[in-house]
């Protein structure tokens, strides 16, 4: 999103010092708005707005999404259903570029390795992703052309309450994930058997713990 702040400033003759005190925020605040660095809460917006007697969208030009918060950011309320489609049909395309790249790599080091473990291993590994890509990505793409699966999902994206729940259940599960791939490469790396093997198991399994959390959090909060 960019904005007009550093043009109406100037306008009215008020250094960034001058605007900061006026908006009762800091200096640096203003430079990071100015420069496109920080995109205002809704109501600092509106704040701006109202010190130059312009409307909202006078003074912040909705510029389009970037990559990074299309792949992750959390939907907005007010997003139509066809922006929904849009933005999973934009991440489940990236899922697919990822998966292949996954695949790939994973198969490139199962050929280098000289232990029939660690190659069936490997092996094993991609096909798994491989098998369980592709699944989601055609189960996404056949519910999203359904129009009704597509506005109730939509609606459930966008309501704050279920996004910080989401929020926090993902952030337990990282934290499980990056315990548990720390003690799965530490074993592999100093004595590595087919145990070591069942550890990385432990990661599809927080997978479908992060769905359990969802559900309790859901219903405690």
């Amino acid at each position: 999103m960019i904005n007009r702040i550093q043009e109406l400033r100037k306008s009215r003759k008020l250094t960034q010092a001058e605007l900061a005190a006026e908006l009762e925020v800091t200096r640096q605040t203003v430079i990071s708005l100015e420069k496109g660095k920080y995109n205002a809460s809704l109501f600092l917006a509106h704040r701006i707005a109202e010190f130059f007697d312009l409307p909202i969208e006078d003074v912040f030009i909705f510029e389009g999404e970037k990559m990074i918060n299309k792949l992750f950011a959390s939907p907005k309320p007010g997003i139509t259903d066809d922006e929904y489609r849009a933005k999973i049909k934009y991440q489940v395309n990236f899922l697919t570029i990822v998966i292949i790249l996954t695949v790939a790599i994973t198969m490139l080091l199962a050929s280098l390795q000289k232990s029939p473990a660690s190659r069936s291993f490997l092996r094993g590994f991609s096909s798994g992703i491989l098998g369980g890509g592709i699944g989601t990505i055609i189960t996404s793409r056949i519910l999203f052309h359904n129009r009704k699966y597509l506005h109730k999902s939509k609606i459930k994206a966008t309501d704050e309450r279920l996004q910080e729940i989401t929020h926090r259940a993902n952030t337990i599960t990282f934290i499980m994930l990056l315990i548990v791939s720390y003690i799965a490469i530490c074993w592999a790396t100093f004595y590595w058997d087919r145990r070591a093997a069942y550890l990385y198991l432990l990661i599809v399994l927080i997978y479908l713990f992060n769905s359990g959390v969802r559900y309790i959090l859901n219903k405690i909060l």
